[in-house]
Order: structure tokens, then sequence, then C-alpha cells
């Protein structure tokens, strides 16, 4: 019931505010008046009652002004009391308020953008499943700054030898064109080479075809002098 009773407190407050502003006279006047009493009870004289309640009440309007602002319906009145100076500013000055909504405009489109960009490259997660499990992995030279990519060898080696993951995939650092042939006429087409357990690990599918396939090493050894 108590945030009822402030809601309809603060309506009474909003569309009638000379009802409001009575009541809160009365209820200052009761207090100013309790206190007094409560003074005299204690042993002062009645204009000395009075004068003492008075420096420590303060001002009267303070008082009002500190009684209203702990309301919600102070912010609304604010809100609604600075949008009507606006509106009047910009039926003064038209020219000055369009360029200061422009402004205004620009600066929200920029805002909007770039943090549209840092979310998309930084805060908003990979579109697979489970991304939060995907790990990059790199080389980092003693005595370098940055990471470098992992070469053939030392991946092979670091898959077979590692424990701690579940897929273990690797690709190409820079993209690629390949030659796509079939029934039809050959096209080129961007890519980059892949490992073949590339899909399992990122959890998903290809549009079309198979995401695994068998490649055959074959060595062949020096000969023997």
């Amino acid at each position: 019931m108590p945030i009822l009773r402030k809601l309809i407190s603060g309506l009474k407050v909003l569309f009638r505010p000379e009802v409001a502003e009575k009541e809160m006279d009365e209820e200052l006047t009761d207090y100013f008046e309790e206190a007094v009493a409560a003074k005299i009870r204690s042993g002062a004289n009645p204009e000395q009652a009075r004068r003492e309640v008075r420096l420590e009440m303060g001002n009267m309007d303070s008082v009002k002004h500190e009684v209203r602002s702990a309301g919600w319906e102070f912010f609304v009145e604010t809100l609604l009391r600075d949008v009507h100076y606006g509106l009047r500013m910009i039926r003064r000055s038209p020219a000055f308020a369009s360029l200061s909504i422009l402004a205004i405009a620009v600066g929200i489109g920029a805002n909007t953008a770039i943090f549209s960009l840092v979310y998309g490259v930084l805060l908003s997660p990979l579109p697979y499943p489970d991304s939060k499990r995907l790990v990059a992995v790199g080389l980092h030279q003693r005595g370098e700054s940055g990471i470098h990519t992992l070469g053939v060898a030392d991946f092979l080696a670091w898959r077979d030898q590692q424990r701690s993951f579940e897929h273990v995939a690797v690709f190409s650092a820079g993209s690629g064109s390949f030659a796509l042939s079939g029934l039809g006429t050959p096209e080129t087409i961007p890519g980059i080479t892949v490992s073949a357990d590339f899909f399992s690990t990122l959890g998903v599918s290809p549009v079309l075809g198979r995401a695994s396939c068998r490649v055959k090493i074959v060595l062949r050894a020096r000969p023997s002098r």
C-alpha cells in the first residue's frame, strides 16, 4: 500500500498542485506547533521555543523544496518544465534549434554506429553453438611481441599430445582463391584452407557436401648413396 499511497500523492501534486500545497502547509504547521509544544514542556518559554524551532527547521520554502524533491512527481514535473522551456526556445529561434537538433542527431548516429561496430566485433558472441568454449591458439616467440600462427608440423605434434580440448582444427591465416569445376563452367571462388576437423570443432555443418574427408599422405624416401 505505501507504493499506491505514493502514486496517489504524486498524481495529486501534478494535477492538483494547489491542494497539495495547502496540505503541505498544514502538515508543516502542525509539525512546527508540535515541536514548539515539546520545547515548552521541556521548560522553555513560548517565544524562545518558537525561535529555536525556526532555527532548527530553517527556511520554510527550503523545507518544502526538499520534501517535494523526495517524490517521483518532482522528476516528472521538472521534465515537463524543461520540455516546455525547450519548445519555447525553439519557437523563438528555429534556425539555432534546427542546427542543435541536427548536431544531436549526428552525434547519436555516430555513437550508435560505433557501438554497433564494437558490439559486433568485440562483445557479441561468435555465431557457433557453445562459442564460449572456442579458443584460438598461436605461438609467442621469446623476445618478440604478438602472436604467430602455427605451422603444420607444430599443429600435428601439438594435436597428438594435447589432452585439454575436445576437438582441434587449423586454418590458413590468409584467404585465397580456388578453382571450382564440375558439369558447368569452372569458376574461381574465395576461401581458406582448413583441416578435416574444422567444421566439427565449430559445431556446424557445411551447406553443401560433406565435412569429413580422407587424406592419404605418401612419403618417398631419399635414394641411398
